[in-house]
């Protein structure tokens, strides 16, 4: 079974030129290759992709941009996830002790 891939971003307000934006969507793109490769066309963040992650130990370069009528904007920065690792447990909260007298 395939892991899923969780994006988030700040939603972009503004053109080029700082009028409002009018963002229709946004594009993922895989950064992998020669070339960006279009993954998906999203309303709005955060998304998930869904099955994208065939091996959690590779590595999955994304990058986003966003489009209103007049194009698509720049991509974002690529960012590459981490993957899942396994740490130790969180801090224990709620403890109380109490001393019994005999």
């Amino acid at each position: 079974m395939n892991d899923d891939l969780f994006l988030d971003w700040t939603p972009v307000t503004l053109d080029i030129g700082g009028q409002p934006a009018n963002v229709q969507g946004y594009r993922i793109y895989d950064m992998s290759g020669a070339s960006p490769a279009l993954v998906a066309d999203v309303s709005s963040g955060p998304t998930t992709l869904v099955g994208y992650v065939t091996d959690p130990n590779a590595q999955y370069p994304v990058s986003v941009s966003a489009y209103n009528s007049a194009g698509e904007g720049p991509l974002s920065s690529t960012v590459v996830p981490s993957p899942p690792s396994q740490s130790v447990p969180s801090q224990v909260t709620g403890l109380s002790a109490t001393i019994i007298p005999k």
